[in-house]
């Protein structure tokens, strides 16, 4: 079998003696770019600094390419990676009309029959704990967006959206204060492995970077220390762990 990762290395290597030169111009000014390419730069380039859940993501990039152009590193050493697993789940050009809308009196019962798979219902709380607790927190003085996730319009899932916290949370996290937080996250059963997770979460951050609150430094969310899916999706948008806890849940944080 071809070990495609050797492959990518021998065409990367060709790429080490020639310097691209552009020359670019703007407004009336005139710019020069001269551009030469590292054996370092095969790492990043290959994707391997984003595997944290493999050693090769601290190696350094004169090393990694080495091995690469060796052939001592394999796709099917790379696809023990969490990430790559995630990446590989999606069906790209599948949800390119997706989108959020808030929940209202018609979709709510709708919104109430969406589950999760059995073995993903320790991970995620089901979506009339998020309805109840939406509505606890606003009226409490707290903010909570619950919305609806539809292909068209097709419901395929449920994200909640909070920020700051109500006057009865005591036990808050630190980051709770002023911050958003991407609260609750699930695609239905029927529509899993399609990308909805990953592209529900790119326009989650959208509505946050709307600032309907206000401005704010971080969006932080939590999950269960055994969900090493959903640590893995997080840590692939730039959410990182700060090593506090909400409950028995990892915060994770991610700067605005």
């Amino acid at each position: 079998m071809e070990n495609k990762i050797k492959i990518n290395a021998e065409a990367f290597e060709k790429l080490l003696t020639i310097e691209y030169y552009f020359c670019l111009a703007y407004k009336g000014k005139g710019f020069e770019v001269r551009v030469r390419f590292a054996e370092e730069d095969f790492h990043h380039l290959e994707g391997n600094g984003q595997l944290r859940d493999l050693k090769i993501h601290s190696e350094s990039g004169n090393i990694t390419f080495e091995k690469a152009l060796d052939g001592f590193i394999t796709e099917e050493q790379l696809e023990k990676s969490l990430l790559v697993k995630a990446a590989r789940s999606i069906t790209w050009g599948e949800c390119y009309m997706l989108r959020l809308e808030k929940i209202n009196g018609k979709n709510v019962w709708d919104i109430l029959k969406l589950s999760v798979n059995d073995d993903q219902r320790e991970f995620v709380a089901s979506n009339e704990v998020s309805i109840i607790e939406a509505y606890t927190t606003v009226t409490n003085n707290g903010y909570a967006f619950p919305f609806g996730i539809y292909e068209d319009d097709t419901l395929v899932g449920f994200v909640m959206i909070g920020y700051d916290k109500d006057d009865y949370w005591d036990d808050a996290p630190k980051v709770a204060d002023k911050n958003y937080n991407l609260w609750r996250l699930m695609i239905d059963k029927g529509y899993q492995q399609k990308g909805y997770g990953r592209k529900a979460i790119e326009l989650a951050l959208e509505f946050i970077r709307t600032s309907p609150c206000g401005k704010a430094e971080y969006c932080w969310l939590s999950y269960e220390p055994e969900n090493k899916v959903a640590k893995a999706l997080y840590e692939s948008f730039g959410f990182v762990e700060t090593g506090d806890v909400d409950g028995e849940e990892l915060i994770a944080v991610l700067k605005l």
